[in-house]
């Protein structure tokens, strides 16, 4: 208390000050954190801050965001330390209540939300184990050919309304029989959270099934874009394969969101028991776990931040298309997964650090830098189990910090 009041009078007094807050389990989160340096800076703050953060996992419903006014200086950075082994901020929570369903399957419900609705997810980890979503066929890590299906004809075609407008386009699949035969016994009332994932050339497409048709062995989704003519879904060359379909649970470690049931259904692997085993998965399609906002066009950086000894875990991966902010994801992604952000992500930032920091258990980017970010580093950090990959630096937009020029 003595500590805060001098620092109250200090920014009153418009000196140049420090600061010191702590994070810690059942204590002030980083959110919290995060507010009180921003309000010091808003009343006149000009010094550096520590923001230490006890060991424990730091359950993430919201995107940490940091924009130019919890920026620190060259002399005085903003610092958060970890200060010891297992200081994580993850995006989501354990999930627990697991019970005995029979047959080999235990099922927990599935958690809330910050909107209260269920929470929606595409990634499940099982004592740091990525664990597989039932799917068809079932992966062959060995022979990737042989964990996909493949496909006989491919169409689309845009659908419009009574005004010529463009509504959706419609994208048609047909399954050759060993496929179609899989697909078979998924009734029409699981679809919503069926996906469909076509591998083709450098590229791939995530889409909900939107109908099945048997007898004519189709599939049907639907996108906001026709394809484009260098990447038709040619059968010589797509590799389809079906995601969170019930048909597919079928072995050891494989999950399935069950949407109808409210429920996670699981099979554990042998020697697992279900009472001792950490359950987690991300909150509601919450993919950027940290971000720093600036605007390098109008010339407003975030800038001398650092992050010490502190791990980044457990983000889903996000969706390009509109209406599926709480639902299956649906995306096209390009060459180096050019749609996925980080699960830190940052634009028009200068001088951030990050040391010792750990980046793991992703459904996307473990770093993401775009537009307008220079003089960072990131020193000692250990970057695993990332679900598009490690570091993306680049530019979405091409753009040049005035002053500067781009070279090759």
């Amino acid at each position: 208390m003595g500590k805060t009041f001098a620092v109250a009078v200090a920014i009153a007094a418009g000196a140049v000050c420090a600061g010191e807050l702590t994070v810690e389990p059942g204590g002030m989160s980083p959110h919290d954190a995060l507010m009180r340096v921003r309000a010091a800076k808003a009343g006149g703050d000009r010094g550096a801050w520590t923001v230490r953060v006890k060991p424990g996992t730091y359950a993430l419903k919201e995107t940490l965001l940091f924009t130019p006014a919890d920026s620190g200086s060259p002399d005085a950075p903003v610092r958060w330390i970890g200060e010891g082994e297992n200081t994580v901020f993850a995006g989501g929570e354990q999930i627990n209540g697991w019970r005995d369903e029979g047959g080999g399957v235990w099922s927990a419900p599935i958690p809330k939300a910050t909107s209260g609705e269920p929470a929606y997810f595409e990634q499940l980890w099982v004592n740091g184990r990525r664990a597989d979503r039932a799917r068809l066929p079932n992966s062959c890590p060995d022979r990737l050919a042989d964990g996909y299906f493949r496909i006989s004809a491919a169409s689309n075609f845009a659908v419009s309304n009574a005004a010529g407008e463009v509504t959706h386009c419609v994208e048609r699949v047909t399954l050759t029989n060993e496929a179609a035969r899989a697909l078979a016994s998924v009734p029409d009332d699981e679809l919503p959270y069926a996906q469909m994932t076509v591998v083709l050339k450098w590229s791939f497409a995530r889409r909900v099934l939107r109908a099945i048709d048997r007898a004519a062995l189709t599939v049907e989704a639907h996108s906001d874009q026709l394809w484009k003519s260098w990447k038709p879904w040619t059968p010589q060359q797509a590799l389809v394969c079906f995601e969170n379909v019930r048909a597919g649970f079928d072995a050891p470690g494989e999950w399935f969101y069950d949407a109808k049931a409210g429920r996670i259904l699981y099979r554990p692997l042998p020697g697992e028991k279900m009472g001792e085993v950490c359950v987690r998965a991300p909150s509601s399609k919450l993919s950027r776990l940290v971000e720093f906002k600036g605007s390098p066009d109008a010339g407003e950086y975030v800038h001398d931040v650092e992050f010490h000894g502190i791990a980044f875990a457990y983000s889903d991966a996000v969706s390009e298309y509109p209406g599926s902010v709480n639902g299956p994801t649906q995306v096209n992604q390009l060459q180096a997964a050019s749609g996925s952000d980080g699960a830190v992500t940052a634009e028009g930032v200068r001088r951030l650090k990050f040391e010792r920091c750990t980046f793991a258990h992703t459904g996307n980017y473990g770093m993401r830098f775009n537009d307008g970010c220079t003089s960072n580093s990131i020193v000692r950090c250990h970057l695993r189990d990332l679900g598009a990959g490690g570091i993306w630096m680049g530019a979405r937009r091409g753009h040049v910090v005035p002053g500067e020029q781009l070279s090759r």
